[in-house]
């Protein structure tokens, strides 16, 4: 009985310590980043983990799981077939490529299994959770565009904690925080265009009458919106 009592105090920390895994930016080399990202699709958790050098170089792999992933939990991502090179009759090579991630409290260790390309190889190692990179702070947060149309019909560039968008079209996910002066705030973020990945510098100024303008080092145009209320 006693043993059987020992043993079970034993395992209470390893139970204690489970906690479902922070989401958000995690760093390695100083030039390479991953972003956790999680949200609901019909009932299944998903979760999207963008791989991201400053040089450039970037890819994307997902998971689905039926409760959220925890602490000391393994995961097997997988890149997703692009379906505009499908729509094009061509292969996706690089569709399937395995990435398994060790999750552990505020680090997560990346491993690239099968089907891998030099890209994915590459983020092989460990990454620590970074709070000043994971979350734009919400003063600087908002919706501006052509607020004279509904919010659901209307292209409008945003920011919140964690992505935005400069022009309305095309989603970044936030990867680095900085700041020029108190209304300029200067990202890092990942791109999604049409099933691929870019990393780009980004800029938002805050203008008088609730203005800002924006500009990324792809386009490199700058713009200038008006603040919508929603």
């Amino acid at each position: 009985m006693t043993k059987r009592l020992f043993a079970l105090i034993a395992l209470l920390p390893l139970t204690a310590t489970a906690a479902p895994v922070i989401e958000g930016v995690y760093i390695g080399h100083p030039s390479k980043r991953v972003h956790l990202e999680s949200w609901d699709y019909e009932g299944t958790l998903q979760y999207g983990l963008t791989l991201a050098n400053l040089n450039g170089e970037s890819s994307y792999v997902v998971a689905s799981k039926a409760k959220k992933i925890q602490d000391n939990q393994k995961v097997t991502f997988t890149t997703p077939e692009n379906p505009y090179i499908v729509m094009e009759s061509r292969v996706d090579e690089n569709a399937g490529c395995l990435v398994e991630a060790k999750f552990s409290p505020n680090e997560i260790q990346l491993k690239s299994l099968n089907g891998c390309s030099q890209v994915e190889k590459s983020f092989n190692g460990n990454y620590a959770y970074s709070k000043a990179s994971s979350h734009v702070p919400s003063k600087y947060w908002g919706k501006w565009g052509e607020c004279k149309y509904p919010a659901d019909s209307r292209d409008a560039a945003f920011l919140n904690a964690t992505s935005g968008s400069t022009n309305g079209t095309y989603r970044f996910d936030v990867i680095g925080v900085g700041y020029s002066s108190p209304k300029e705030i200067n990202l890092t973020g990942v791109y999604h265009v049409e099933g691929t990945q870019s990393v780009s510098e980004i800029k938002f100024e805050y203008l008088p009458n609730n203005k800002v303008r924006t500009i990324n080092d792809i386009s490199n145009t700058s713009t200038v919106h008006e603040k919508c209320r929603n």
